[in-house]
Parts: structure tokens; sequence; C-alpha cells
């Protein structure tokens, strides 16, 4: 499978970004492999725990001058800041803005046709994953 081939989870039809990314996702549906549990939440990768941890009873060093509100890490704060004071990313091709880089870095993705997912059983092409992932479940029906 390609690099840029899309990842489709075989239980559900949902759309993954990785291999690695595909292969935790299905453990899910199986509910093999160890999890990790905190807070009655279950991980199935210790990168999600961790990052799960982070926002859970430690200290949150990041503090808004502006409202007192505080966050674990500095982008989290930044993100704050961008949605509490109207501040937005544009995108340099159509002017779009954006509070978060996230969204701004999926929609500059539209822009480029190189992106463009395609359903590897009829050939429809989608902009975004979540419409190959509906689409993909009118195949697994059959």
């Amino acid at each position: 499978m390609d690099r840029s081939d899309p990842h489709i989870c075989r239980y559900c039809g949902n759309v993954l970004k990785s291999k690695s990314s595909l292969r935790q996702h299905e453990i899910s549906h199986t509910g093999t492999g160890k999890g990790y549990t905190c807070c009655d939440k279950v991980f199935f990768s210790k990168a999600n725990l961790n990052r799960h941890r982070c926002h859970v009873g430690e200290e949150k060093a990041f503090v808004c001058t502006k409202c007192s509100k505080s966050f674990p890490t500095n982008a989290d704060l930044q993100k704050h800041m961008r949605r509490k004071n109207g501040q937005t990313i544009a995108c340099d091709k159509c002017g779009v803005r954006f509070a978060e880089n996230s969204n701004l870095k999926a929609h500059i993705d539209m822009h480029n046709e190189e992106h463009n997912l395609k359903c590897l059983k009829c050939d429809k092409v989608f902009r975004h994953r979540s419409s190959l992932s509906r689409h993909m479940k009118v195949h697994s029906s059959n």
C-alpha cells in the first residue's frame, strides 16, 4: 500500500492517516492488545495516554494574562489566546481564516489536488477523510 493510499478499517470503514493509526484503531474493535487505563478511559497507545495525563492532575504552568485560565502546554494557551482574542490565521491561497493551525492545514490540503482521496473500490474521489470513510460504508454493506 502506497503512503498516500488511505488506511481503511476492515471493521467499520473508517479511514485513518497511517498504518500505525489503523492498527491501533482496529484494536479498539477487537479488544485485543493491552490498553492503558486512566480516569475510567482506555487508551490503546502510550502516546495517547501520556497526552491525556498532561491534562489530568498536573500543574498547569501556562496562564492566560487576560482571564487567568491555566493550560498544561504553551500550544494550548496559544490556541486559547487566538480564540479569546479573535486572532486567526489566514489561508494564503483564498484568505479564509482559522483559529487553529490544524484546521488551516486541513483546509490548505483541499487546495492541493494531490491530497484528494480516491476510493480503491470504485475510483470516486473525496477531499475529506470523513467523506471517504462515510462512502466506504456503502461498499461494506454489499
